[in-house]
């Protein structure tokens, strides 16, 4: 069976809904998203370091402050960490391109019921989880248990 090579995939709505879901622990709020579509010319695209870990805050979160003070491009392009042989757009909003941008609102975009109920009953879960850790001296932040002390 021969190998294929195929470029890397670009963010596609269900790719993003991915990206949000990875902070579903973060907001249980799952409706009023969008879908926009939004063209840039290929010249103002930056790929990322490929050395920065994308998995690794410590490293991505310096990696993007200095990418948006620095005004270097109006996107940055990133390996995603949820989808493999996929990346996401980033757009720099300090970028004096950013306000020539044109956006084409493409309407709603809803997640799959199945979807929000499994996240609602993990958030059930936890909540059960951080009342009894929470008698026991540790706060919940999201749905997971931390010391207080």
């Amino acid at each position: 069976m021969a190998a294929c090579s195929s470029p890397p995939r670009p963010n596609t709505p269900p790719l993003a809904a991915l990206e949000v879901l990875n902070y579903a622990g973060i907001s249980r709020q799952m409706n009023g998203y969008e879908l926009i579509k939004v063209e840039v010319d290929g010249r103002s695209i930056q790929t990322a370091d490929p050395a920065v870990d994308v998995r690794d805050h410590g490293q991505t979160r310096p990696y993007g402050d200095a990418w948006v003070r620095s005004g270097r491009s109006l996107v940055l392009r990133v390996p995603s960490a949820t989808g493999p042989e996929s990346w996401n757009l980033l757009l720099n909003q300090r970028h004096p391109e950013f306000l020539t941008l044109t956006s084409v609102r493409l309407g709603p975009y809803a997640f799959d019921q199945r979807i929000t109920d499994l996240l609602l009953s993990r958030h059930r879960e936890a909540g059960a989880r951080c009342a009894v850790t929470a008698a026991m001296g540790s706060v919940c932040w999201g749905g997971s248990a931390r010391s207080s002390a």
